[in-house]
């Protein structure tokens, strides 16, 4: 085994299972799903549900439970103590829903009810969108 399959070899293992941390963090709250976000295009003024997300580039865990949306910090491996960045209930989630891909990973819009956006890369893949249950708006 040359250098460049040791690298290939450390570069295609698995992303971390951020699943035991983010059960612990949310307290009570049942994880629906979870994925590892980088935030991408906004639309939406000051003031509106979009502009309240950070959108500096850096990766976030994002935890989807019964009644809220939560952004986590877990730093650039993966493996740091978790921050909450941000959180949004549930209900004001109009939509989540794929928009495509960027450099092969699918890419999320998600939608709120005050019309603005924003689009999310997803980094560990598109399946929690189908195990999520994301709400049609209508959740308190």
């Amino acid at each position: 085994m040359d250098v460049f399959d040791k690298i290939a070899g450390k570069a295609a293992l698995a992303a971390p299972d951020f699943t035991k941390r983010l059960t612990r963090l949310l307290a009570g709250e049942r994880l629906l799903a979870h994925c590892r976000v980088v935030p991408g295009v906004r639309q939406g003024g000051e003031g509106s549900i979009a502009a309240a997300f950070s959108r500096d580039g850096d990766p976030l865990v994002l935890s989807v439970s019964d009644l809220y949306l939560t952004f986590w910090d877990f730093g650039a491996t993966g493996e740091e103590e978790p921050s909450m960045t941000s959180q949004l209930p549930r209900r004001y989630v109009a939509s989540f829903a794929g928009t495509g891909e960027r450099d092969g990973d699918p890419v999320a819009r998600m939608a709120f009810t005050d019309g603005s956006f924003l689009d999310w890369r997803l980094m560990t893949g598109p399946g929690f969108l189908t195990d999520a249950g994301l709400p049609s708006g209508d959740e308190s």
